[in-house]
């Protein structure tokens, strides 16, 4: 009896966590990049550079181009489950316009780069930064993949998503090999 009314306890006090963390963020949420608990669809994002795990510099949203923004972990399993997925789709579709880059949200880079060099990643990947989950509007869970047509926000997928959801924005409309760019 005891062992039931410690864990409906927990189970209270959890859920009382959650609610008063989520209604907090919600609160004090001052910045005016995007917000997570309203719709990111159809926002505009700045251009910035990164500089990813080799030094190279890539500008994101500077063109036309289709990009998939992948937050992601090593030790996150939907993650490694995704990777193949983007790999893949990379491959195919770069050459037709089609942008991938990564923000890890691993504890060092170290991590990051073994796995990057184990799967022959193509696409480019960096270290996730605090003003990157400002951008968008604040990054809480992982996969969190943001797809972005030029600078506009098309739609975002939280959490595993199949290879056919994304496949499912490579439309002649999104991908032209006139908006080629490096990512």
């Amino acid at each position: 009896m005891r062992n039931r009314f410690l864990a409906v306890l927990f189970m209270g006090l959890a859920v009382f966590l959650v609610i008063f963390i989520f209604k907090f963020n919600r609160s004090h949420n001052t910045s005016k990049a995007p917000s997570l608990s309203g719709s990111l669809v159809a926002q505009e994002l700045e251009s910035f550079s990164i500089l990813d795990t080799k030094g190279t510099s890539h500008t994101l949203f500077k063109d036309d181009s289709l990009t998939f923004v992948v937050f992601w972990a090593t030790w996150c399993s939907p993650c490694m489950a995704e990777l193949p997925h983007f790999i893949s789709l990379y491959n195919q579709y770069h050459k037709e316009g089609l942008n991938i880059v990564g923000f890890s949200l691993d504890d060092t880079q170290e991590d990051l780069e073994e796995i990057l060099e184990d799967y022959n990643v193509p696409f480019p990947n960096t270290m996730m930064s605090g003003d990157v989950s400002r951008r968008f509007g604040g990054v809480y869970s992982i996969p969190f993949t943001v797809i972005v047509k030029g600078n506009k926000i098309l739609d975002t997928k939280l959490g595993y998503g199949k290879k056919s959801y994304f496949e499912s924005f490579l439309t002649k409309e999104n991908l032209t090999t006139s908006s080629v760019s490096n990512p």
